[in-house]
């Protein structure tokens, strides 16, 4: 059985983890740290990232309940996305800006300069500039709370739009 792609994956978790009644222990979110860390170091989410990932999703019932929901959702979604159509995606800026106003005491490094333009795929740039940076944030939970409005918005609209599918998310928080 082959894995599903990262990007859906990734955003899955993120979307997951900001959803009322999920927790995440500081055990949990030091793992979410080193995945952070292994995906920074490789963006092509290999077999012993996703394995990992998967563990602390699956080792909580609430978080694996929300991120199933919203994997689902995404896959879906971003199979009739363009790709190259990003503005339900929160900006590097943005991210790095709310990374900033939250972990003033931080003492986990956090990367201060803006990413530079290049020739990564989008799936490359959405995993480095955004997925990394909230990962190795000291509170992820809280960090995608007030990240991903646009793309909840663009979720719940396709899933109402959808025929073929019930809606599947749950409601705006």
């Amino acid at each position: 059985m082959s894995q599903p792609p990262a990007l859906p994956t990734l955003l899955a978790l993120l979307l997951a983890i900001r959803d009322p009644g999920v927790t995440l222990n500081s055990d949990k979110q030091e793992e979410l740290f080193t995945i952070g860390e292994q995906l920074q170091l490789n963006p092509e989410m290999g077999d012993k990232t996703h394995a990992k990932l998967m563990s602390v999703i699956q080792s909580n019932p609430k978080l694996n309940e929300s991120f199933t929901k919203y994997q689902t959702a995404l896959i879906r979604f971003l199979a009739t996305e363009n790709s190259e159509n990003l503005d339900y995606l929160p900006t590097s800026e943005e991210v790095l800006k709310r990374l900033q106003a939250g972990n003033k005491s931080s003492q986990r490094e956090i990367r201060g300069e803006l990413p530079k333009k290049s020739q990564r795929s989008p799936s490359h740039t959405i995993i480095n500039d955004i997925v990394v940076p909230i990962l190795k944030s000291d509170n992820p939970p809280e960090v995608s709370k007030s990240l991903f409005q646009r793309l909840l918005e663009k979720l719940s609209q396709f899933s109402a739009d959808s025929d073929t599918q019930p809606p599947t998310l749950p409601p705006l928080i």
